[in-house]
């Protein structure tokens, strides 16, 4: 999975990168696509964590999941990716990510 995004610097100097996240498992995008484009498509605050409620939950089959009992998704990382209010939420679940910078266009 991967995201494309601006980093801002000094002086408001936009670097584009791109943060792959590596061997994602799951994802779960609340978005408000209109909002989001109303607050400049900004994020907010992003964070990892080993463990939380989200992953909890998505590591317990639901009643029509095809995977029945441990999903064995304890290696895996929660990235949570939060847009300006009211932009939503996007959560993923992957071993690892990579922050790449390109060169200014």
């Amino acid at each position: 999975m991967k995201i494309s995004l601006e980093l801002l610097g000094e002086g408001g100097a936009l670097t584009p990168a791109e943060i792959i996240f590596k061997e994602s498992a799951y994802i779960e995008a609340d978005v408000y696509l209109e909002a989001k484009s109303m607050c400049s498509d900004d994020i907010s605050d992003a964070e990892c964590c080993d463990s939380s409620g989200w992953k909890n939950t998505v590591s317990q089959p639901g009643p029509y999941d095809v995977i029945r009992g441990n999903r064995r998704l304890e290696q895996f990382l929660h990235f949570r990716i939060s847009m300006c209010v009211p932009g939503g939420t996007i959560n993923i679940l992957a071993k690892d990510f990579s922050l790449e910078t390109k060169a200014p266009v």
